[in-house]
């Protein structure tokens, strides 16, 4: 597993972890993305990693990743018409056994469409929605985005 530690660069985390972090990065600075082909835009990948956020009394003290993409090359598409996230076979291969070996609550499918399911309410997986996320490093950048699970997931 790699780790993260402080650094120089700027991180950028989609979804907040509580309402204090919310309220930490109101009216900082923010970066608008936009596209005119088919409300998608795609970026070459440096790295896309799946792992934990650890926090001490509210506030991040450490974060865990496993890459999924070391020794290939991929691309990130951000599409504002689609919901969900979308990943190669391999990739999901990947994320799914590092999925179920830190959580028994959830069901994956082995066929098309690829997707996995949590057992219960989201309610009863907060931890697992908000401690766990991917991390997404673009190419030639030492930022990253964080991206919580609770991103991707809805209530049915």
């Amino acid at each position: 597993m790699s780790s993260l530690g402080s650094s120089g660069s700027s991180s950028i985390s989609l979804g907040g972890f509580s309402d204090e972090d919310v309220a930490y990065y109101s009216g900082s600075s923010n970066v608008t993305m936009s596209t005119t082909e088919m409300n998608a835009i795609t970026y070459p990948l440096q790295n896309f990693s799946f792992g934990e956020v650890y926090q001490s009394n509210g506030s991040i003290s450490s974060a865990y990743y496993e890459s999924l993409s070391s020794n290939a090359d991929y691309s990130a598409t951000f599409n504002l018409a689609e919901y969900g996230l979308a990943l190669p076979q391999t990739l999901y291969n990947d994320y799914m056994s590092l999925l179920q070996s830190v959580t028994d609550n959830v069901e994956c499918s082995d066929d098309e469409p690829l997707y996995c399911t949590l057992l219960g309410s989201c309610l009863n997986n907060t931890d697992l929605l908000l401690g766990y996320g991917f991390q997404v490093q673009f190419n030639s950048s030492s930022d990253y985005l964080r991206v919580p699970l609770s991103t991707f997931v809805y209530q049915n």
